[in-house]
């Protein structure tokens, strides 16, 4: 993997935190395609406030599989 790829594909601070605090969530992360999971990190990536970042937790929780 190159320094590129892997800076793309870590995981923002405030979302690894966010998730830790939401079990639902992170079952459903771990449930998301490639994809899925790379739009999640940019959307959180761009989130500026603790209360976006608490919205992307939210959605991923409340996803059915």
């Amino acid at each position: 993997m190159t320094e590129d790829q892997n800076s793309h594909e870590c995981m923002p601070i405030g979302l690894a935190v966010s998730l830790a605090q939401n079990i639902d969530a992170v079952n459903n992360f771990s449930l998301l395609t490639k994809e899925e999971r790379a739009s999640v990190l940019d959307k959180a990536r761009r989130t500026t406030t603790k209360a976006e970042m608490i919205a992307i937790v939210s959605d991923i929780a409340k996803r059915n599989r």
